[in-house]
């Protein structure tokens, strides 16, 4: 039997994917199938947060100098991917969480719908 390859996620910060400064990492597991692990996941601390926090701020600076119409333009095409991706993205939502499918689609679209009306208001 072929032994299955569990993808290890890092954390985003700064626009990089990074390691937790703990270095350490834990399973995440299907509810449905508590045998499947769905990947392995960074246990992040005060230092990984404050790091986020730290480029949020950074990345808040450029975000609000940058025009309006082109905030709306990539709020937009994050729009579109999410569309594209949305089945994918609610069958995730129901793996990682338990939740019903038509619930996963109801949370991908309300999410749609911020978005949409995030980009609307520049």
């Amino acid at each position: 039997m072929a032994e299955t390859q569990i993808k290890t996620h890092k954390n985003y910060i700064g626009g990089q994917w990074v390691e937790s400064v703990t270095g350490r990492t834990y399973q995440v597991h299907n509810p449905a199938h508590t045998d499947q692990i769905i990947g392995e996941f960074q246990t992040s601390g005060a230092d990984d947060a404050l790091r986020a926090v730290a480029a949020a701020k950074e990345g808040l600076a450029v975000w609000a100098a940058t025009p309006a119409p082109a905030r709306a333009s990539i709020i937009f095409k994050a729009l579109e991917i999410l569309g594209r991706r949305g089945d994918e993205m609610a069958q995730t939502i129901t793996t990682e969480e338990g939740k019903p499918i038509a619930d996963a689609h109801g949370e991908v679209k309300r999410s749609m719908n911020i978005m949409e009306y995030a980009a609307g208001e520049g």
